[in-house]
């Protein structure tokens, strides 16, 4: 009794010195536990059942006979192991699905769905005591749509005398800007939860609330959502328990939400109560707000205004940030579609997309925009693209103006922090001429190292194009601007170093050096741009900068090889992307102030450079 009590003890010693040989055979598939002692040495057996075949007879016998086999040092055993293991998890995770960094919240939100214990509140209440902000920005682009439209003449004017007309209009863009300020901070005045949408002609709504227990958002998805009004029947006609849920199934939301919005991003999001079944990331959302040009953003401060949207994203177009997040077969492929009859979002297969993926893709490793120091207090603020690129089916009411689209593109991204940089511009293109599968973003400005204080400027522009992704980033390579008070930015960006990545089928993908020039241009005459808000650290939400989604576009992409004598990087042509152009150009300008044209180029900290280097 006494010598078996310590063989467990006796056979972890000999483990740790690597002195235990393992006994396994070819076949062997069974679980592994301590055995018995043989000749005074401590071996490791096998409880399962092995099957063996000798001359085509099948021989079942107990696993722990002694069977001449080969010996390996445990310890190497359980490292190979965990090798494999861990190589079969990233294979899997690369063959699937691959999350965006950053995609969930970074506030705790004060509503009541996510109350938490006393301690825990506690925390919570020293953390909110400090400004913070987080913001999603989506852009939907139009280039082939309907207008369903009751009145006689469309927004160009052109005469639609029979009631209900369809016709096709010139590309247009929507904007939905959401931020939630200082949620659960009781002492501040500065608590908003707010939605501000830009539409054709640069028509500007907005609606917000000063109730921030109304605003929820998931920490692992991009999925959010506020209610800014209910419907007097249905809350009389309901408890009080299911004022306190967070996503709704979308007729449930339908039913229930006078004014408000609700995103699932969650394609696992599977809920047989709605109709059809919801496995698209969705965006709903009524809004009875007023003119954002005028006035402030709560009610009853400008003219009177309505929108209402609901469109859904296909899971298998999504671009995030270092390319798709989800593998994809061309051959089975699930389509989105719009049932004419109604707002609902249905899903029919074996049907190919009006902007077709021609080939198979593979999911690949998801980036942070700003590098991985992006997960700590580094940085002020905090900026992450989540979509660079989607297809976006539904519809838009735009002041009872009906806009049905089918694979169109979608852009989204997200800022977090005290409060947006000091200075900054930024571009965005996804919609380009006879280009598919391509998309820029590209942005810079003043931001602050909250250790420090210091501030630094830098920018960064980010091509993705036919499941390729090139990075310009200052830790790696240079990025420059030069960017006018309004109506012209001009950026450059190189890499010069190759960059290795891995697809979904474990494919080695190399990305050459390379350099990328990016030209937007306005005429400040005829687009003057759209002032609209965003917070600031001390006056909350004011007017702090403009933006047009009709700038002229063009992208030219070059791959760069080293001189051998001069030892400097040579463009190589032709280029790899030729003078790209698109009409449908995002460019912004913010903060200030904007006397003159700025030119820059990034200059990083050393020490941050060091640091974001760290991790390829």
């Amino acid at each position: 009794m006494g010598t078996t009590r310590w063989v467990p003890i006796i056979a972890l010693i000999l483990l740790l010195l690597g002195s235990i040989s393992l006994k396994s055979s070819a076949f062997h598939t069974g679980s592994i536990v301590v055995g018995r002692l043989n000749n005074g040495a401590m071996t490791l057996v096998s409880s399962s059942m092995t099957k063996t075949t000798n001359n085509d007879e099948s021989i079942t016998r107990d696993s722990t006979d002694d069977v001449p086999v080969p010996t390996i040092p445990v310890l190497r055993w359980i490292r190979n192991k965990r090798k494999i293991r861990s190589q079969q998890q990233r294979q899997h995770q690369r063959a699937t699905q691959t999350p965006v960094p950053h995609a969930g919240r970074h506030f705790f939100p004060s509503h009541p769905a996510y109350r938490r214990p006393l301690l825990r509140r506690m925390f919570q209440k020293i953390r909110r005591r400090k400004r913070f902000m987080e913001g999603w920005y989506y852009r939907l682009t139009l280039k082939d749509y309907e207008i369903d439209d009751d009145d006689d003449e469309d927004n160009n004017g052109n005469d639609n005398s029979g009631n209900g007309t369809t016709t096709k209009l010139p590309a247009l863009s929507f904007a939905f800007i959401i931020s939630i300020e200082d949620a659960g901070i009781q002492s501040s005045d500065l608590r908003l939860a707010c939605l501000q949408a830009i539409g054709p002609n640069d028509q500007y709504l907005v609606q917000a609330t000063k109730d921030d227990t109304a605003f929820w958002a998931s920490k692992q998805t991009q999925s959010l959502g506020c209610i800014f009004e209910r419907y007097d029947d249905y809350e009389s006609s309901n408890n009080e328990s299911e004022t306190i849920t967070t996503r709704l199934d979308p007729n449930i939301w339908k039913e229930s939400v006078r004014s408000g919005f609700q995103i699932v991003d969650d394609t696992d999001f599977d809920d047989a109560s709605s109709s059809p079944p919801q496995r698209q990331p969705r965006w709903m959302g009524r809004i009875n707000g007023h003119d954002g040009s005028k006035g402030g953003v709560l009610d009853g401060q400008g003219a009177q205004g309505t929108l209402e949207f609901d469109f859904s994203i296909d899971p298998y177009s999504v671009c995030g940030y270092g390319g798709y997040t989800t593998s994809r077969n061309t051959s089975a492929i699930t389509k989105i579609t719009v049932n004419d009859n109604s707002n609902d979002v249905a899903t029919s297969t074996n049907r190919t997309s009006t902007r077709n993926r021609k080939r198979n893709q593979y999911a690949k490793q998801q980036k942070s925009t700003g590098g991985w120091l992006s997960s700590f207090p580094i940085f002020e603020p905090h900026w992450q693209v989540t979509m660079s690129d989607a297809l976006a089916t539904g519809s838009v009411i735009w002041n009872g103006t009906k806009y049905t689209f089918e694979d169109q593109p979608f852009y989204a991204e997200k800022n977090w922090g005290d409060a947006l940089p000091s200075k900054w511009y930024w571009t965005q293109c996804n919609s380009f001429d006879n280009e598919d599968e391509l998309s820029v973003t590209a942005g810079g400005g003043i931001r602050k190292i909250k250790p420090t204080g210091r501030e630094e400027e830098l920018g960064m522009i980010a091509v993705h194009y036919k499941g390729q992704f090139y990075e310009a980033v200052p830790w790696k390579g240079n990025v420059e601007w030069n960017v006018s008070t309004w109506g012209e930015w001009s950026l450059y960006g190189d890499r010069l170093e190759e960059t290795t990545t891995y697809n979904g089928s474990g494919e080695k993908i190399t990305t050459p050096p390379f350099a990328v020039e990016v030209r937007y241009r306005c005429d400040p005459k005829t687009n003057s741009g759209l002032v609209f808000r965003a917070p600031t650290p001390k006056t909350g939400m004011v007017p702090f900068c403009r933006d047009t989604f009709e700038a002229d576009c063009e992208l030219t992409l070059w791959e760069l090889k080293q001189n051998e004598t001069t030892k400097e990087f040579e463009k190589v042509l032709p280029p790899i992307i030729n003078r790209a152009t698109s009409k449908e150009g995002g460019a912004e300008i913010g903060g200030g102030p904007w006397w003159s044209d700025w030119h820059g180029k990034s200059q990083l900290k050393p020490i941050i450079k060091t640091l974001l280097n760290l991790q390829r």
